[in-house]
Protein backbone atom coordinates (compact mmCIF):
# COMPACT_ATOMS: atom_id res chain seq x y z
CA UNK A 1 0.00 0.00 0.00
CA UNK A 2 1.14 3.44 -1.00
CA UNK A 3 2.00 5.95 2.43
CA UNK A 4 0.61 9.17 3.27
CA UNK A 5 -1.74 9.11 -0.24
CA UNK A 6 -5.45 10.79 -0.16
CA UNK A 7 -6.53 12.84 2.69
CA UNK A 8 -4.50 11.83 5.68
CA UNK A 9 -5.24 13.50 9.03
CA UNK A 10 -2.82 12.88 11.85
CA UNK A 11 -3.42 13.95 16.04
CA UNK A 12 -2.38 12.67 18.81
CA UNK A 13 -5.58 11.87 21.28
CA UNK A 14 -6.65 14.45 23.82
CA UNK A 15 -5.36 13.14 26.99
CA UNK A 16 -8.22 14.47 29.40
CA UNK A 17 -6.29 13.30 32.85
CA UNK A 18 -3.45 16.06 31.85
CA UNK A 19 -5.75 18.22 30.92
CA UNK A 20 -7.62 18.08 34.08
CA UNK A 21 -4.51 18.56 36.34
CA UNK A 22 -3.41 21.30 34.42
CA UNK A 23 -7.07 23.07 35.16
CA UNK A 24 -6.88 22.45 39.11
CA UNK A 25 -2.99 22.84 39.30
CA UNK A 26 -0.40 19.93 39.88
CA UNK A 27 -0.73 18.08 42.67
CA UNK A 28 1.39 15.61 44.87
CA UNK A 29 0.42 12.51 44.49
CA UNK A 30 0.63 10.16 47.99
CA UNK A 31 2.30 6.54 47.53
CA UNK A 32 -0.92 5.03 48.50
CA UNK A 33 -2.79 6.58 45.56
CA UNK A 34 0.38 5.72 43.24
CA UNK A 35 0.10 2.03 43.74
CA UNK A 36 -3.73 2.42 43.30
CA UNK A 37 -2.46 4.45 39.98
CA UNK A 38 0.05 1.51 38.81
CA UNK A 39 -2.58 -1.23 39.70
CA UNK A 40 -5.42 0.15 37.86
CA UNK A 41 -3.09 0.82 34.36
CA UNK A 42 -1.94 -2.69 34.90
CA UNK A 43 -5.76 -3.86 34.85
CA UNK A 44 -6.09 -1.44 31.64
CA UNK A 45 -3.71 -3.80 30.36
CA UNK A 46 -5.37 -7.08 31.15
CA UNK A 47 -8.50 -6.11 30.07
CA UNK A 48 -7.82 -4.74 26.83
CA UNK A 49 -5.42 -8.05 26.24
CA UNK A 50 -8.54 -10.13 27.10
CA UNK A 51 -10.36 -8.12 24.41
CA UNK A 52 -7.69 -8.98 21.54
CA UNK A 53 -7.12 -13.05 23.03
CA UNK A 54 -11.56 -13.33 22.63
CA UNK A 55 -11.04 -11.74 19.05
CA UNK A 56 -7.91 -14.03 18.51
CA UNK A 57 -10.40 -17.22 19.59
CA UNK A 58 -13.40 -15.72 17.26
CA UNK A 59 -11.29 -15.15 14.32
CA UNK A 60 -8.33 -17.54 13.89
CA UNK A 61 -8.60 -19.83 17.26
CA UNK A 62 -9.92 -23.27 17.29
CA UNK A 63 -13.25 -22.41 15.61
CA UNK A 64 -11.37 -22.01 12.21
CA UNK A 65 -8.76 -24.75 12.46
CA UNK A 66 -10.35 -27.05 9.92
CA UNK A 67 -9.94 -29.31 6.67
CA UNK A 68 -12.61 -29.71 4.74
CA UNK A 69 -15.47 -26.93 3.39
CA UNK A 70 -18.83 -27.82 2.00
CA UNK A 71 -20.82 -25.00 0.36
CA UNK A 72 -24.38 -25.66 0.76
CA UNK A 73 -27.98 -24.11 -1.13
CA UNK A 74 -31.43 -23.81 0.00
CA UNK A 75 -32.81 -26.41 -3.13
CA UNK A 76 -36.38 -27.94 -2.84
CA UNK A 77 -36.75 -26.53 1.02
CA UNK A 78 -33.46 -28.55 2.09
CA UNK A 79 -29.92 -27.83 1.66
CA UNK A 80 -27.58 -29.61 -1.16
CA UNK A 81 -23.80 -30.16 -1.60
CA UNK A 82 -21.73 -28.13 -4.03
CA UNK A 83 -18.70 -28.46 -3.45
CA UNK A 84 -15.79 -30.05 -0.86
CA UNK A 85 -11.83 -29.54 -1.23
CA UNK A 86 -9.67 -30.65 1.16
CA UNK A 87 -7.34 -27.60 2.68
CA UNK A 88 -4.90 -27.56 5.88
CA UNK A 89 -5.76 -27.37 9.27
CA UNK A 90 -4.16 -24.13 10.60
CA UNK A 91 -6.15 -21.82 7.90
CA UNK A 92 -8.67 -19.03 8.48
CA UNK A 93 -12.06 -18.50 6.61
CA UNK A 94 -14.71 -15.86 5.61
CA UNK A 95 -17.19 -15.44 3.19
CA UNK A 96 -16.77 -12.92 0.36
CA UNK A 97 -19.54 -12.20 -1.68
CA UNK A 98 -20.72 -15.70 -2.74
CA UNK A 99 -17.73 -16.82 -2.52
CA UNK A 100 -14.85 -18.07 0.24
CA UNK A 101 -11.98 -16.33 0.92
CA UNK A 102 -8.66 -19.12 2.92
CA UNK A 103 -5.75 -17.76 4.80
CA UNK A 104 -2.48 -19.60 5.64
CA UNK A 105 0.72 -19.11 6.82
CA UNK A 106 1.95 -19.41 3.05
CA UNK A 107 -1.02 -18.46 0.76
CA UNK A 108 -3.94 -16.97 0.04
CA UNK A 109 -7.21 -18.58 -2.04
CA UNK A 110 -10.41 -17.18 -3.19
CA UNK A 111 -13.16 -19.72 -3.92
CA UNK A 112 -15.93 -18.59 -6.45
CA UNK A 113 -19.41 -19.83 -5.17
CA UNK A 114 -18.90 -23.10 -7.68
CA UNK A 115 -15.77 -23.91 -5.17
CA UNK A 116 -13.71 -23.21 -7.80
CA UNK A 117 -10.11 -21.55 -7.20
CA UNK A 118 -9.85 -17.89 -8.84
CA UNK A 119 -7.68 -16.59 -7.14
CA UNK A 120 -4.08 -17.70 -5.19
CA UNK A 121 -1.36 -15.53 -4.16
CA UNK A 122 1.79 -16.55 -1.98
CA UNK A 123 2.11 -14.47 1.31
CA UNK A 124 4.30 -14.70 4.70
CA UNK A 125 1.85 -14.81 8.00
CA UNK A 126 2.72 -15.96 11.35
CA UNK A 127 -0.92 -15.79 12.64
CA UNK A 128 -3.27 -15.22 9.84
CA UNK A 129 -6.47 -13.13 10.49
CA UNK A 130 -9.44 -12.21 8.00
CA UNK A 131 -12.19 -9.54 8.00
CA UNK A 132 -14.63 -8.97 5.28
CA UNK A 133 -17.55 -6.64 4.21
CA UNK A 134 -19.38 -5.90 0.78
CA UNK A 135 -16.84 -6.79 -1.82
CA UNK A 136 -13.35 -6.35 -0.23
CA UNK A 137 -11.22 -9.24 2.10
CA UNK A 138 -7.94 -8.19 4.68
CA UNK A 139 -6.03 -10.80 5.21
CA UNK A 140 -3.98 -9.70 7.63
CA UNK A 141 -1.06 -10.82 10.01
CA UNK A 142 -2.31 -10.82 13.68
CA UNK A 143 0.93 -9.46 16.03
CA UNK A 144 2.65 -8.77 12.88
CA UNK A 145 2.54 -5.91 10.52
CA UNK A 146 1.43 -7.29 7.02
CA UNK A 147 -1.80 -6.52 5.14
CA UNK A 148 -3.05 -7.85 2.05
CA UNK A 149 -6.57 -6.47 0.85
CA UNK A 150 -8.58 -7.20 -2.37
CA UNK A 151 -11.60 -6.71 -3.81
CA UNK A 152 -11.79 -9.46 -7.08
CA UNK A 153 -9.35 -11.24 -9.01
CA UNK A 154 -7.33 -8.21 -10.15
CA UNK A 155 -7.76 -5.95 -7.49
CA UNK A 156 -5.11 -7.00 -5.13
CA UNK A 157 -3.31 -4.88 -2.72
CA UNK A 158 -0.25 -5.45 -0.29
CA UNK A 159 0.98 -2.95 2.57
CA UNK A 160 2.22 -3.16 6.36
CA UNK A 161 2.23 -1.22 9.29
CA UNK A 162 5.17 -0.54 11.65
CA UNK A 163 4.46 -2.30 14.78
CA UNK A 164 1.61 -5.02 16.09
CA UNK A 165 -1.80 -5.61 14.42
CA UNK A 166 -4.57 -6.47 16.97
CA UNK A 167 -7.68 -6.35 14.82
CA UNK A 168 -9.03 -4.75 11.12
CA UNK A 169 -12.27 -3.87 10.50
CA UNK A 170 -13.97 -3.63 6.85
CA UNK A 171 -16.74 -1.08 5.64
CA UNK A 172 -19.27 -1.87 3.10
CA UNK A 173 -17.78 0.81 1.21
CA UNK A 174 -14.80 -0.91 0.58
CA UNK A 175 -12.20 0.76 2.88
CA UNK A 176 -11.21 -0.65 6.39
CA UNK A 177 -9.68 0.15 9.72
CA UNK A 178 -6.44 -1.30 10.87
CA UNK A 179 -5.62 -1.72 14.72
CA UNK A 180 -1.92 -1.95 15.47
CA UNK A 181 0.39 -1.25 18.13
CA UNK A 182 3.15 1.34 17.13
CA UNK A 183 6.24 3.16 19.42
CA UNK A 184 4.80 6.28 21.18
CA UNK A 185 1.39 5.12 21.03
CA UNK A 186 -0.80 2.92 23.43
CA UNK A 187 -3.11 2.04 19.97
CA UNK A 188 -3.25 3.34 16.77
CA UNK A 189 -5.98 3.13 14.15
CA UNK A 190 -5.36 3.67 10.90
CA UNK A 191 -7.75 3.81 8.01
CA UNK A 192 -7.15 2.78 4.16
CA UNK A 193 -9.43 3.03 1.03
CA UNK A 194 -10.62 0.51 -1.10
CA UNK A 195 -7.26 0.75 -2.89
CA UNK A 196 -4.95 0.26 -0.08
CA UNK A 197 -4.08 4.11 0.55
CA UNK A 198 -4.15 5.87 3.86
CA UNK A 199 -6.75 8.48 4.53
CA UNK A 200 -6.78 8.59 8.18
CA UNK A 201 -4.74 7.72 11.28
CA UNK A 202 -5.19 8.63 14.77
CA UNK A 203 -2.62 7.77 17.76
CA UNK A 204 -3.29 7.54 21.25
CA UNK A 205 -1.66 7.94 24.28
CA UNK A 206 -3.38 7.63 27.10
CA UNK A 207 -5.92 5.01 26.19
CA UNK A 208 -6.19 1.63 24.48
CA UNK A 209 -8.50 1.29 21.58
CA UNK A 210 -10.28 -2.11 22.48
CA UNK A 211 -12.92 -1.94 18.59
CA UNK A 212 -12.86 0.21 16.00
CA UNK A 213 -15.63 0.15 13.30
CA UNK A 214 -16.36 2.10 10.11
CA UNK A 215 -19.61 3.77 8.91
CA UNK A 216 -21.24 1.93 6.08
CA UNK A 217 -20.22 4.87 3.53
CA UNK A 218 -16.52 4.94 5.03
CA UNK A 219 -16.74 8.55 6.26
CA UNK A 220 -16.77 7.63 9.92
CA UNK A 221 -15.06 5.97 12.42
CA UNK A 222 -15.81 5.20 16.13
CA UNK A 223 -13.65 3.53 18.11
CA UNK A 224 -13.84 2.55 22.24
CA UNK A 225 -11.51 3.50 23.76
CA UNK A 226 -10.27 1.90 27.85
CA UNK A 227 -8.31 4.38 29.69
CA UNK A 228 -6.94 5.28 33.41
CA UNK A 229 -8.42 8.25 35.42
CA UNK A 230 -8.16 9.08 38.55
CA UNK A 231 -7.07 5.45 39.70
CA UNK A 232 -10.03 4.05 37.86
CA UNK A 233 -10.47 2.56 34.52
CA UNK A 234 -12.77 3.99 32.07
CA UNK A 235 -14.36 3.13 28.56
CA UNK A 236 -15.55 5.36 26.28
CA UNK A 237 -16.61 5.90 22.28
CA UNK A 238 -14.62 8.29 20.31
CA UNK A 239 -16.44 9.09 16.68
CA UNK A 240 -14.53 11.00 14.08
CA UNK A 241 -15.14 12.98 11.05
CA UNK A 242 -12.71 11.60 9.10
CA UNK A 243 -12.43 15.12 7.08
CA UNK A 244 -11.26 16.60 9.99
CA UNK A 245 -9.27 16.54 12.84
CA UNK A 246 -11.35 17.15 15.61
CA UNK A 247 -13.46 14.38 17.87
CA UNK A 248 -17.14 14.52 16.28
CA UNK A 249 -18.66 13.23 19.59
CA UNK A 250 -18.09 11.63 22.60
CA UNK A 251 -19.86 8.68 24.71
CA UNK A 252 -18.69 7.51 28.05
CA UNK A 253 -19.52 3.72 28.73
CA UNK A 254 -18.39 3.69 32.18
CA UNK A 255 -16.30 0.96 33.49
CA UNK A 256 -17.68 -1.76 31.26
CA UNK A 257 -15.21 -3.00 28.55
CA UNK A 258 -16.47 -2.77 25.03
CA UNK A 259 -16.02 -5.67 22.91
CA UNK A 260 -17.19 -4.59 19.50
CA UNK A 261 -18.94 -1.88 17.24
CA UNK A 262 -20.87 -2.73 14.59
CA UNK A 263 -23.38 -0.28 12.96
CA UNK A 264 -26.94 -1.74 12.92
CA UNK A 265 -27.75 0.41 10.07
CA UNK A 266 -27.00 3.95 9.00
CA UNK A 267 -28.19 6.20 11.63
CA UNK A 268 -27.68 3.87 14.92
CA UNK A 269 -24.07 2.42 16.52
CA UNK A 270 -24.30 -0.76 18.51
CA UNK A 271 -21.87 -1.32 20.96
CA UNK A 272 -21.45 -4.60 22.36
CA UNK A 273 -20.34 -4.14 25.80
CA UNK A 274 -19.57 -6.93 28.46
CA UNK A 275 -23.71 -7.21 29.62
CA UNK A 276 -25.47 -5.18 27.33
CA UNK A 277 -26.16 -3.71 24.18
CA UNK A 278 -26.06 -0.07 23.57
CA UNK A 279 -27.40 1.71 20.16
CA UNK A 280 -26.54 5.28 19.73
CA UNK A 281 -26.91 7.95 17.24
CA UNK A 282 -24.35 7.59 14.32
CA UNK A 283 -24.13 11.29 14.42
CA UNK A 284 -24.30 12.29 17.73
CA UNK A 285 -23.79 9.55 19.77
CA UNK A 286 -27.10 10.18 21.38
CA UNK A 287 -28.37 6.68 23.28
CA UNK A 288 -31.15 5.44 20.95
CA UNK A 289 -31.67 2.26 23.33
CA UNK A 290 -30.33 -0.65 25.39
CA UNK A 291 -30.79 -4.43 25.52
CA UNK A 292 -29.59 -6.70 29.12
CA UNK A 293 -27.94 -9.72 28.42
CA UNK A 294 -29.93 -11.31 31.97
CA UNK A 295 -27.20 -12.48 33.43
CA UNK A 296 -26.47 -14.81 30.24
CA UNK A 297 -22.77 -15.06 28.36
CA UNK A 298 -22.37 -13.63 24.95
CA UNK A 299 -20.40 -15.91 22.53
CA UNK A 300 -21.05 -14.49 19.70
CA UNK A 301 -23.22 -11.51 17.72
CA UNK A 302 -23.45 -10.87 14.23
CA UNK A 303 -24.62 -7.81 12.27
CA UNK A 304 -25.60 -9.68 8.80
CA UNK A 305 -29.53 -8.51 9.44
CA UNK A 306 -30.47 -5.23 8.18
CA UNK A 307 -31.81 -3.13 11.21
CA UNK A 308 -31.07 -5.72 13.55
CA UNK A 309 -28.24 -7.33 15.64
CA UNK A 310 -28.22 -11.25 15.99
CA UNK A 311 -26.93 -12.34 19.31
CA UNK A 312 -25.90 -16.32 20.56
CA UNK A 313 -25.78 -16.80 24.32
CA UNK A 314 -25.03 -19.46 26.44
CA UNK A 315 -27.56 -19.52 29.59
CA UNK A 316 -24.91 -20.87 31.78
CA UNK A 317 -21.08 -19.88 32.30
CA UNK A 318 -19.86 -23.37 31.26
CA UNK A 319 -21.64 -23.76 28.06
CA UNK A 320 -24.74 -26.24 27.33
CA UNK A 321 -27.80 -24.56 26.80
CA UNK A 322 -28.02 -21.25 24.34
CA UNK A 323 -29.86 -18.69 23.21
CA UNK A 324 -30.81 -16.62 20.03
CA UNK A 325 -31.75 -13.55 19.95
CA UNK A 326 -33.04 -10.34 17.83
CA UNK A 327 -32.43 -7.27 18.84
CA UNK A 328 -34.09 -3.94 17.19
CA UNK A 329 -32.07 -0.74 16.89
CA UNK A 330 -34.78 1.02 19.70
CA UNK A 331 -33.29 -2.19 21.98
CA UNK A 332 -36.20 -4.43 21.85
CA UNK A 333 -35.79 -8.00 21.36
CA UNK A 334 -37.92 -9.10 17.99
CA UNK A 335 -37.42 -13.01 18.20
CA UNK A 336 -35.67 -15.72 20.03
CA UNK A 337 -35.26 -19.23 19.91
CA UNK A 338 -33.59 -21.70 22.33
CA UNK A 339 -31.80 -24.67 21.99
CA UNK A 340 -30.56 -27.42 24.41
CA UNK A 341 -27.53 -28.27 22.43
CA UNK A 342 -24.13 -26.30 22.52
CA UNK A 343 -23.94 -23.64 19.82
CA UNK A 344 -20.52 -23.27 18.75
CA UNK A 345 -21.07 -20.76 15.58
CA UNK A 346 -23.83 -18.34 14.51
CA UNK A 347 -23.77 -16.31 11.04
CA UNK A 348 -26.75 -13.99 9.92
CA UNK A 349 -27.35 -12.55 6.51
CA UNK A 350 -29.82 -12.50 3.42
CA UNK A 351 -32.23 -12.70 6.24
CA UNK A 352 -31.46 -16.17 7.63
CA UNK A 353 -29.79 -17.29 10.77
CA UNK A 354 -27.02 -20.34 10.13
CA UNK A 355 -26.17 -22.14 13.45
CA UNK A 356 -23.73 -24.88 14.35
CA UNK A 357 -24.38 -27.48 17.03
CA UNK A 358 -22.19 -30.15 17.93
CA UNK A 359 -23.74 -32.92 16.10
CA UNK A 360 -26.18 -31.19 13.75
CA UNK A 361 -26.82 -27.35 11.72
CA UNK A 362 -29.79 -25.52 11.35
CA UNK A 363 -31.16 -22.68 9.41
CA UNK A 364 -34.00 -20.40 10.83
CA UNK A 365 -35.64 -17.40 9.15
CA UNK A 366 -34.97 -14.11 10.06
CA UNK A 367 -38.47 -14.84 12.74
CA UNK A 368 -36.09 -17.41 13.78
CA UNK A 369 -38.47 -20.61 12.87
CA UNK A 370 -36.81 -23.29 11.46
CA UNK A 371 -36.34 -24.23 8.02
CA UNK A 372 -34.08 -26.88 7.26
CA UNK A 373 -31.94 -28.53 9.63
CA UNK A 374 -29.03 -31.64 8.71
CA UNK A 375 -28.80 -34.21 11.45
CA UNK A 376 -25.29 -36.66 12.26
CA UNK A 377 -23.39 -33.83 11.28
CA UNK A 378 -20.72 -33.65 13.49
CA UNK A 379 -16.88 -32.28 13.14
CA UNK A 380 -17.30 -29.16 11.77
CA UNK A 381 -17.15 -25.99 13.59
CA UNK A 382 -17.36 -22.47 11.72
CA UNK A 383 -20.69 -21.45 9.43
CA UNK A 384 -21.42 -18.55 7.15
CA UNK A 385 -24.30 -17.36 5.10
CA UNK A 386 -23.44 -15.77 2.05
CA UNK A 387 -24.87 -12.86 0.00
CA UNK A 388 -27.07 -14.98 -1.84
CA UNK A 389 -28.16 -16.62 1.72
CA UNK A 390 -26.72 -19.92 0.70
CA UNK A 391 -24.43 -21.32 3.84
CA UNK A 392 -20.61 -22.60 4.16
CA UNK A 393 -19.75 -24.68 6.51
CA UNK A 394 -16.45 -25.44 7.76
CA UNK A 395 -14.79 -28.36 9.76
CA UNK A 396 -12.31 -30.89 10.28
CA UNK A 397 -15.37 -34.16 8.93
CA UNK A 398 -15.84 -35.03 5.70
CA UNK A 399 -19.62 -36.48 6.35
CA UNK A 400 -21.73 -36.05 3.18
CA UNK A 401 -24.11 -33.36 3.12
CA UNK A 402 -27.61 -34.52 2.53
CA UNK A 403 -30.68 -32.32 1.52
CA UNK A 404 -33.57 -31.79 3.94
CA UNK A 405 -36.73 -29.80 4.16
CA UNK A 406 -37.76 -30.70 7.52
CA UNK A 407 -38.22 -28.59 10.48
CA UNK A 408 -35.96 -28.88 13.25
CA UNK A 409 -36.30 -31.16 16.02
CA UNK A 410 -35.18 -29.74 19.48
CA UNK A 411 -34.40 -26.38 19.26
CA UNK A 412 -37.86 -24.24 20.49
CA UNK A 413 -39.14 -20.95 19.60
Amino acid sequence: MSKKQGNVVKFPELNIENSQAEQHGKKRRSPLRAIVSAIAAVFVVCVVSAVIIHSSEESSGFFYRVTAHFALDKNDGGLSQVYQYQSGKENVYTALKNGLVMASETDVKYYNRNGDEVLSKSVDLESPAVASAGNTAVVYDRGGGSVTAFTGIRDVYEGSVDGSITSVSVSKSGSFAVSWRESGYRSSVTVFDGRGREVYYCGYTSGYATAAELSPNGVHLAVAVASQQDGAVLNRIDLYDMGSSEVKATKNIGDELVLDIGYADKKTICIVCENRLLFLDAETLGEKGKFSYGGMYLKDVSFGMDDQVVLLFNRYKGGGKCLVSIVGTDGEQIASYSSENEINSMDAGAGKVALLEDTSAVILDKELMPISSIDNFAGHQKVFVRADGSVIFTGISTADLYASGKAVRGGTK
